[in-house]
């Protein structure tokens, strides 16, 4: 039997769909009050009070309110009531961080589903979808993309069946997604579109501030971080017409990211902590962000209180897909402070997330921490092995572009450091043959930073060849250069430069006339403290060689992912 307040929860639910939220709220307000409201009816009301408290961005209050209901429809035993319920208390648990109870609740309602033959019901068929999806969504989010997808795959089309619009955008959008977060750029890109059109034709606000804040991420992988903010601003803009805070805590969250990928710290920070002011267990996420910008800002004991705090809760909600890349960071900032017995331990536990999810992002962040750890150790048989780890990940197909020069520049650290031990023209030879990689790299990827920087190293080494004219000529083409590219910096440190040799040329005339062998000359230039300043303040600047615009902002063996 039907309820008599049928008309009106259809209407609720068509306001809903159009994210009409204040209406909405206003109408089961209205049906509340009606008088001899029979106890289910109550229920229902609660129902969608939970639901546009949680699409509101009320998350504490939308949890509480399923879990009244929840207790309230077992006493009348009714399933319907029970199952509804339960999805929401399900999103609640899952929004403050609660994945195993999330996942368990998954299980058993759907199990409870199919032995009572309640998918017969095309209301409750409908939260089946829901259950299926969230269950992907919740696996993609902490790291286990390849299930994840899968399921979340399955909702989009159940609910395509289905015609259930709104799941069927909410889900499209998490495909494109995660999609994204595994390695799929143009999947990702094509599902996203797809999701805002379907956002579009159904004309709910929130799903087309959902899909533009996720067009926003695609963005920012793909360097774009300019027009990344342009997306994020305008997700904000349309959500808050909504009267809803409900993508605030992400989507702040993601202008820090995109200010501190441009290097500007002080908005980075300003947004991030915003974020941490909205209702979410995901703390953590905006925990790692802050503890990056203040590694950038060299602050590392502060940079690692935000780590180990962002790693605690990592574990307790055993999320996956921040998890290694903070085990990363501790790895990277324990060796600069050379705390090698720290930095051992979060290796193996990176190494340990490597095996058991065999992902590729994961294996790069193993490789990257143990060439940071490995060359930063005094044994010589430890910068081989930093060495074959930069090789391995040099030869893997379809390596990230934007890292290789990372690795191929650790290498060239690890052969000036032999250069120096050995003094011979084999060693001397090596070098030359690394930068020329470097350099190549850095020439492909239009790095013009690092190409000034390597030619001041070239000078460095013309020098110790007692080659004064070509260490001039080097300096010259590294000034010109960086006055081209506006490299106001570096053109200050090149005239430095320039005005030191051009004092000491009767000093190198002299070495010259005696013929002073490499072990000698190779004492007057500090070529591995070169490296180490060019490794440690090189921030690097890509541009389109066609348009000359700016595509990428980074700093050399600060990895994201």
């Amino acid at each position: 039997m039907s309820s008599p307040n049928q008309k009106q929860f259809e209407e609720i639910l068509q306001l809903i769909s159009l994210a009409k939220f204040k209406e909405a709220l206003d109408l089961v307000n209205k049906v509340s009050k009606t008088k001899e409201l029979s106890k289910e009816d109550h229920l229902e009301c609660l129902l969608f009070n939970s639901e546009i408290e949680n699409k509101l961005g009320n998350y504490k209050k939308s949890l509480l309110i399923a879990e009244t209901v929840l207790k309230e429809s077992k006493e009348l035993k009714n399933d319907k009531l029970i199952i509804k319920s339960i999805y929401w208390k399900i999103v609640g648990f899952y929004i403050f961080g609660n994945i195993r109870k999330s996942l368990a609740l998954i299980e058993s309602t759907m199990k409870t589903m199919t032995e009572k033959n309640l998918l017969d019901d095309v209301s409750l068929n409908r939260f089946s979808i829901r259950f299926l999806g969230m269950k992907g969504f919740i696996l993609a989010n902490t790291g286990n993309y390849k299930i994840g997808l899968e399921l979340i795959q399955q909702a989009t089309v159940m609910a395509e069946k289905a015609n259930d619009k709104q799941v069927l955008v909410f889900f499209t959008t998490h495909l494109g997604l995660y999609n994204l977060f595994s390695g799929n750029n143009k999947k990702a890109e094509k599902i996203l579109k797809q999701a805002h059109k379907i956002a579009m034709a159904l004309g709910n606000k929130q799903e087309i501030a959902l899909a533009i804040m996720r067009m926003g991420v695609l963005k920012t992988y793909q360097l774009e971080y300019k027009e990344a903010l342009e997306l994020y601003f305008e997700s904000i803009e349309i959500m808050e017409e909504t009267g809803s805070t409900y993508l605030h805590f992400g989507t702040y969250l993601n202008i820090g990211a995109a200010y501190s990928a441009l290097f500007q710290f002080d908005d980075a920070i300003k947004y991030l902590k915003k974020a941490l002011t909205f209702e979410s267990g995901f703390d953590f996420m905006i925990y790692t962000n802050l503890a990056e910008v203040y590694y950038w800002k060299n602050e590392l004991d502060l940079a690692l209180e935000y780590y180990l705090g962002a790693l605690k809760r990592s574990i307790e909600i055993q999320d996956r897909r921040y998890h290694p890349i903070i085990l990363y960071s501790l790895v990277n900032i324990f060796v600069q402070k050379k705390q090698f017995k720290e930095a051992q331990q979060y290796l193996n536990q990176l190494e340990k997330i490597r095996d058991e999810e065999k992902l590729k992002q994961y294996d790069e962040l193993y490789k990257f921490a143990s060439i940071q750890y490995y060359k930063a150790s005094t044994d010589i048989q430890d910068w081989s092995k930093a060495v074959v780890f930069a090789e391995k990940f040099l030869s893997g197909k379809e390596s990230f572009a934007e890292w290789r020069v990372d690795a191929l520049y650790s290498i060239l650290e690890i052969r000036l450091r032999e250069l120096q031990i050995n003094a011979n023209e084999e060693s001397l030879i090596q070098v030359r043959k690394q930068i020329d990689e470097v350099f190549k790299e850095a020439e492909e990827n239009q790095q013009h930073n690092m190409i000034v920087n390597l030619f001041k190293l070239k000078a460095q080494l013309a020098l110790v060849e007692l080659d004064v004219k070509k260490a001039i000529d080097l300096l010259i083409t590294a000034r010109t250069i960086a006055i081209e590219k506006s490299l106001e910096l570096l053109v200050e440190e090149i005239t430095e430069e320039q005005k030191k040799l051009e004092e000491q040329i009767s000093m190198w005339t002299k070495f010259q006339e005696q013929n002073l062998p490499l072990v000698d000359t190779l004492k007057q230039v500090s070529l591995e403290s070169t490296v180490q300043n060019i490794a440690k303040d090189t921030v690097v600047e890509v541009r389109d060689e066609e348009t000359g615009k700016t595509i990428e902002y980074r700093k050399l063996f600060t990895l994201k992912i």
